[in-house]
Parts: structure tokens; sequence; C-alpha cells
């Protein structure tokens, strides 16, 4: 009898996690495809640099090179390329983490 009733608790308790489990890892799964469709702060300014920025006004190559050494492109164009290209969500306009990051990865490319 005490083994009966071990087994149906179990069954029970599994039987509740099982939804729940389900509902967060579907909420995990949704959470980690935004964040892979997300480029990294390097990957902008890489891609910036190899012209897939030029149709939102960002020069490529040597005269982004240019650009970037006379302040005349910031981390905020980028971004604003990167969202009207779908490459990045409206809302990182004020992530100002990510903005530092990519100002960073400038000025890093400043240096080169």
């Amino acid at each position: 009898m005490k083994r009966l009733l071990i087994a149906a608790v179990s069954t029970l308790t599994l039987t509740a996690a099982v939804p729940a489990f389900a509902q967060e890892m579907t909420a995990y799964n949704v959470n980690m495809h935004h964040e892979q469709t997300q480029i990294t702060p390097f990957n902008l300014v890489y891609n910036g640099y190899q012209g897939y920025l030029v149709e939102q006004g960002i020069p490529s190559n040597g005269a982004f090179d240019s650009a970037v050494n006379a302040g005349e492109i910031k981390a905020i164009d980028l971004v604003k390329g990167a969202i009207a290209r779908g490459r990045l969500p409206q809302e990182t306009l004020n992530d100002t983490s990510y903005l530092h990051a990519v100002q960073s990865q400038l000025n890093s490319f400043k240096s080169h």
C-alpha cells in the first residue's frame, strides 16, 4: 500500500510539473531566438565597415574609416541603421550599455 501511495504521488507530481516545465522552456526558446537575431557590437561595426549599412547612409570601407576618424559616425547612427535593416529591435536605442559597447568598438576601430 505504501509503495502504491508513493507511486501515485510521484506520478501526480510529474504530471503537474511537465506542463509548467514545457511552458518555461517555450519562454526560454523565445528569448534565445530574440538574442540570436541581435547583432553584437563588434559585428555591427564590422558590418558597417563592410558596407551592409550603405542604404542607411553609412559609408563603407575607406570612407567608413575616414568618417569614424572624423567623428561623423557615432554608435547611434549604426544602431539606427541596424534597426532599419531589421537586425536590432527598436528598444536598442534605449540600451545605454549596448550603445556604449558599439561606441567602444568604434573607438578601437579609430586606432587602426
